[in-house]
């Protein structure tokens, strides 16, 4: 009896270690997730072009009283797409985060595969909110925000690489090739 509970115990200890804090990779992949649902979010009918409009459109006439119609129709198309390219360069350095395990080739070609293939699945996922529309302009905007923000996700990596052999000493700052 002594020996079945003290097995019990045993089990439950490895079972604690075992469902303990998530990885640090688990959480990075949450957070893909959760950044990829919020595009999804942004791509209903509550951020439809007539909604996001009222809102820019008011601002803009609030703080610049004498501002032509047109010039708020055009701003506030920079600012949808200046969105657009801001949640697909988010998306992207969030997916080189999470893929910090595979070698640097393989990890860049994903990162702007997968930002590329969620953008023309929001886009299709668009075409079917009633309020909404799809445009292969805004898929180009967002894989355009999605090689950005994979290119800056290396140059600070590279960057912050540089830094730390400095500080420890090395001659240069970028490794002999």
């Amino acid at each position: 009896m002594i020996a079945r509970g003290r097995l019990w115990k045993e089990t439950i200890l490895v079972h604690e270690v075992k469902l303990g804090a998530p990885s640090p990779n688990v959480t990075k992949w949450l957070a893909v997730i959760t950044w990829a649902g919020l595009i999804f979010l942004f791509s209903t009918e509550i951020f439809s072009d007539s909604n996001t409009e009222a809102v820019i459109g008011e601002s803009l006439s609030k703080f610049f009283p004498s501002i032509s119609r047109h010039a708020i129709d055009f701003l506030h198309w920079v600012v949808r797409k200046l969105g657009h390219f801001g949640e697909f360069f988010i998306l992207a350095i969030l997916l080189m985060r999470a893929l910090q395990r595979r070698p640097d080739e393989h990890r860049i070609g994903l990162a702007i595969a997968l930002t590329t293939l969620y953008a023309v699945g929001d886009e299709l996922h668009q075409s079917l909110v009633p309020s909404r529309s799809s445009s292969a302009l805004d898929v180009l905007t967002d894989a355009v925000g999605g090689i950005c923000g994979t290119l800056w996700f290396c140059w600070r990596n590279r960057r912050k690489q540089a830094r730390t052999r400095m500080r420890s000493g090395a001659e240069t700052p970028y490794p002999a090739k």
